[in-house]
């Protein structure tokens, strides 16, 4: 009888036992939490317009099983103009040209919502293309007072929206009433873009027309921004 006694305090333990560990009582038992995303890629790149990229999530947690692939999230775009994704699937697809633009995953987590994104860049080619802007630059040079005023140098942008790097080969002032600086070096890469500060000198009263030539690897290699002074006075 004792034995039987025994036996059946030691089942009832074990059942006790096994319904505290089912209700998260036992030790490390706690509810397993999301604590940082990942998103892939990291930088995609399409074709405008219609051209799409599937965004992913992986997901960590704190407690085994730590990773987790294709992770649910929320997906939210920076400029739904550029480009807009499904909420729920990631596949952004791109309406314009532009970007980066950032492409943000949303989930519930530890201490509250994580977050976490990867950029696109929209371009009208897989190639090269080169945007300057803007494509002219204008300047002179007046009398204010007693003193001869010129415009100070000026800036245009040169981007890359092509989806390939571009390699410069030169950059050069062509009429020496102008001079350039720009911050290109040898290459851009694709969604990227440089500065080219050009300016006005003139040695006489008259105007002046000159360009900025940039010679690359794009198909409508050389590139030219138009530059055009005039002068009434002599600094």
């Amino acid at each position: 009888m004792r034995r039987l006694v025994t036996i059946g305090c030691a089942l009832a333990l074990f059942a006790a036992s096994i319904t505290l560990a089912s209700c998260g009582g036992g030790a490390g038992m706690g509810v397993r939490q999301l604590v940082a995303i990942t998103v892939q890629p990291g930088n995609g790149q399409a074709i405008e317009p219609g051209g799409t990229v599937p965004f992913t999530a992986t997901g960590t947690f704190d407690q085994a099983p730590i990773t987790q692939t294709d992770l649910p999230v929320q997906w939210a775009s920076s400029d739904s103009s550029v480009a807009t994704i499904d909420p729920n699937t990631g596949i952004a697809t791109c309406l314009a040209e532009g970007g980066p633009i950032t492409m943000t995953a949303s989930a519930a987590g530890k201490g509250g919502t994580v977050h976490a994104a990867g950029t696109l860049a929209c371009q009208v080619s897989p190639n090269p293309v080169v945007s300057l802007d803007p494509p002219v630059l204008g300047f002179t040079c007046s009398l204010q007072g007693v003193v001869c005023s010129c415009t100070p140098p000026k800036t245009a942008t040169l981007s890359n929206v092509g989806g390939a790097t571009l390699a410069i080969d030169s950059i050069v002032t062509v009429n020496g009433f102008f001079s350039q600086s720009n911050t290109c070096g040898t290459s851009v890469e694709a969604g990227q873009s440089c500065a080219i500060t050009v300016t006005f000198h003139p040695n006489g009263i008259a105007g002046f027309l000159g360009e900025v030539k940039v010679a690359d690897n794009a198909a409508n290699s050389p590139q030219a921004l138009d530059l055009g002074g005039s002068a009434n006075c002599l600094q």
